[in-house]
């Protein structure tokens, strides 16, 4: 018995979607262990003629976080579109106990806040902001 060429297509379409949605499930499963629930995201706004700096700012914190506070790394983008000369960081975590653990630990250390002494003047005043966005179940 032969097949027509969009019925076999159908098939093997249908046999796919199987595949994948099998694949994802079983995925799910096992990424669910370690998903991340919230996302810290802080963005500010380049002050005019401090891009470098602020570039340079940027690259020098996202750096120090991500080797010393390997368990939340940090990354780091530049607006495109739309408020342009914003950096942008995020950072996932587990849950709110580890949001709170990691600011907690944060404040406390000297080579953070050494850096952090170093944004004055960088970002316009006032445009620094954080959100804490929480996955949706």
């Amino acid at each position: 018995m032969q097949i027509h060429p969009r019925k076999q297509l159908l098939l093997i379409f249908i046999g796919l979607i199987l595949v994948f949605t099998f694949y994802g499930l079983t995925a799910t499963a096992a990424e669910e262990k370690t998903q991340t629930k919230v996302r810290l995201h802080r963005s500010a706004r380049i002050s005019d003629g401090m891009t470098r700096q602020a570039f340079k700012f940027a690259e020098e914190i996202t750096d120090y976080l991500n080797a010393k506070y390997p368990q939340h790394p940090v990354t780091v983008y530049l607006e495109a579109f739309g408020a342009v000369g914003t950096i942008h960081w995020f950072v996932d975590y587990r849950d709110l106990a580890a949001v709170e653990r990691s600011a907690a630990e944060l404040f406390s250390d000297p080579g953070y806040l050494a850096i952090l002494g170093k944004a004055p003047g960088l970002f316009i005043e006032g445009s620094m902001r954080d959100t804490l966005l929480m996955q949706m179940p």
